[in-house]
């Protein structure tokens, strides 16, 4: 359900006030996908690929699994896992204008969302996972405040007849308030369905308060509407900082030239405008609610051999723990072309952040938790952007448009503070490479004795591990075009894109080979030689590298297609509407790729910076739409 609100009030010519609300409820039962040993991916996955498997599930019980690994479709949908949300936002933004060259604007905001997780197996339905079967119920409850209010003053004037000048000054106010409490119950008694049925219980609950006070000026000027300039500072204070950190400087500078509106420019059809830029900025990055504070742990310990409640150092805390801040600078051009019918903007970009939000390992000498958040290293973004749009086609009862955009992005760690590089099973931080990139070792093989079969004695593997590649896409494309016919009452309109120079772990066959024994490349003697060696290599050579699994997820996608019919005025008036369009449309529709997983984009395991893997993930589903919009 969504349901929006807005109410607008004119004060006379000098102020005016508008308020805004929306609501949105969700109700929806999740899928037990993924990295669930109790899902359907899993059992599906992991079944040997015939019908009648007998298995034992749990001591004493040996049955028919129809196919399945270790569960039964009866089971695992006997779970239920929901997650319902009840979201309001609602913001009042006031507008005062006592002179023509001065404006005053504040606005206040309020995001409140209400969300409920449970997950309940009712006793003797689920699996035999652990305990399942004596039933269980969790119940999570969480509540997120966020407050905002903003004002500013912006004051246009003139200086002499060619320069104009805009001063603005401004304060921000951000409160951010998260809640969660968690109880739990295991051994549920027949027919329960409540946490406190449960002869085991178990409770937790968490706190995070952020608060943020910032406040900026900005000055810009023009010259003769042709020439720009723009320069800001924002200062911040936020109640994450460490205790020996108070406030931090964000400054920026932007630069355009409207060089084609010069006398001494060229006039043509073929070149129309032509407008230059570049800027310089700093943003950041604020710490966790509590990643500064040093805080103690509640523990139960046995004191005269009874349980006494006690207090362990859980975190060291970091008084100097400050944002992680980042400096870009991009130069560009915008270039108009054909009488403005077609436009290409292009932007280039080197982005650095340094004082990277780390957590760093900590000795266990120190006796408490096993890392802490520490400012160190630097990461290095530059790339690329461009767009071009067309109006290909422009007549009254037809037109044709088309918008073709990319995107390039190298990304290297810079530093990583005198820290030692963070090495993983698959993916490493290591100076000089992308974040979390992907490092195994590798293999060589070669079927010596020629019988299609390649076995451990046939395979080399590396003896250290190396680069293989970056697990952030770095380069993405699109081609978005629309046609309109029949008087423009009917709009066709598509989406193809591509990503290109990606890996992902294709988990979902690595333990198909390694742990079901049940891919090609392990029980098809006629698989391909390569798949072949990478199931070799991860299930029977002492490496166990997974270096065969980690693919390439290039792919080029048909993302979306529809089509909007434009009523005939005379038919939407006999609703008392003054416009009604049927629309049609389609999603994910086809895709092409030489990734041997499910899906390219399947992805598990999602990270703040984008690392994923495809294990036993469903891949983006293709949905059809259709839509009546009706406006009065």
């Amino acid at each position: 359900m969504n349901l929006r609100g807005n109410l607008n009030l004119n004060f006379g010519d000098r102020a005016d006030l508008a308020v805004s609300t929306g609501f949105v409820s969700s109700n929806q039962r999740l899928p037990q996908t993924d990295n669930n040993t109790t899902g359907l991916l899993s059992n599906g996955f992991g079944g040997p690929g015939f019908k009648n498997n007998i298995v034992s599930p749990a001591a004493g019980v040996t049955r028919n699994n129809l196919g399945y690994r270790l569960y039964t479709p009866d089971e695992f949908f006997s779970e239920t896992v929901r997650q319902d949300i009840n979201r309001t936002i609602s913001s009042a933004t006031a507008n005062y204008r006592p002179t023509s060259w001065l404006a005053a604007k504040a606005t206040l905001g309020i995001d409140f969302a209400s969300r409920v997780d449970s997950d309940i197996c009712r006793r003797d339905e689920c699996t035999y996972f652990g305990t399942s079967k004596l039933g269980y119920k969790e119940n999570n409850r969480t509540t997120n405040f966020v407050y905002t209010g903003d004002a500013n003053a912006t004051a246009t004037y003139q200086l002499g007849n060619t320069i104009g000048a805009k001063s603005i000054a401004g304060l921000q106010y951000i409160k951010e308030n998260f809640n969660r409490n968690g109880a739990y119950g295991e051994d549920l008694t027949p027919g329960a369905t409540t946490v406190s049925a449960g002869a085991i219980l178990d409770a937790d609950e968490a706190t995070s308060i952020s608060i943020t006070l910032g406040y900026f000026v900005e000055q810009s000027f023009s010259y003769k509407e042709r020439l720009y300039l723009a320069g800001a500072v924002r200062s911040d204070r936020n109640s994450a900082f460490g205790t020996n950190f108070t406030r931090v400087y964000y400054p920026k500078a932007a630069l355009s030239y409207v060089i084609s509106d010069e006398p001494f420019f060229p006039r043509s059809s073929f070149l129309s405008s032509l407008r230059l830029r570049g800027a310089f900025g700093a943003s950041g990055r604020q710490p966790g609610g509590n990643d500064a504070i040093r805080f103690l742990l509640s523990a139960v310990s046995n004191v005269d051999m009874a349980d006494t409640p006690g207090l362990v150092l859980a975190a060291l805390g970091n008084p100097e723990l400050k944002p992680e801040r980042s400096q870009e600078i991009e130069v560009g051009f915008d270039v108009g072309l054909f009488d403005g019918s077609v436009n290409l903007e292009v932007t280039g970009y080197n982005k650095r952040s340094r004082d990277a939000l780390i957590a760093r390992t900590i000795a266990p000498s120190v006796g408490s938790a096993v890392s802490r958040f520490e400012n160190i290293g630097e990461v290095r973004n530059k790339g690329i952007e461009a767009a071009l749009n067309m109006q290909l086609l422009n007549q009254k009862s037809i037109g044709w448009d088309a918008t073709v955009s990319l995107a390039y992005n190298d990304n290297k760690i810079s530093s990583l503070g005198g820290t030692p590089p963070n090495r993983g099973t698959t993916t490493s931080d290591i100076e000089g490479y992308p974040i979390q990139a992907w490092w195994l070792r590798p293999y060589t093989y070669e079927d010596t004795n020629g019988d299609r079969l390649i076995a451990v004695s046939e395979l080399t593997v590396g003896d250290t591990a190396v680069y293989v590649g970056p697990s952030i896409v770095p380069f993405e494309a699109s081609l978005f075009t629309g046609l309109e016919l029949f008087n423009r009452t009917i709009r066709i309109q598509g989406l193809v894109d591509t990503k290109l120079g990606g890996y992902q772990l294709n988990g979902t066959e690595r333990i198909r080979c390694d742990n079901r024994v049940n891919c090609r490349g392990t029980i098809d003697p006629t698989a391909p030689l390569w798949e072949q060696a990478r199931a070799i290599a991860v299930r029977a050579h002492p490496s166990r590298t997974q270096w065969g699994y980690v693919e390439k997820t290039n792919f080029l996608r048909f993302r979306e297609l529809s089509a909007t019919y434009t009523v005939p005025s005379s038919f939407a008036r006999l609703f008392a509407a003054s416009r009604m369009t049927l629309t049609a449309s389609a999603r994910n529709i086809g895709v092409i790729t030489g990734y041997s997983g499910i899906d390219p984009e399947g992805g598990y395991f999602g990270t703040n910076i984008g690392v994923v893997s495809d294990f036993q993930t469903q891949p983006p589903p293709t949905y059809f739409t259709f839509k009546l919009n009706v406006t009065f």
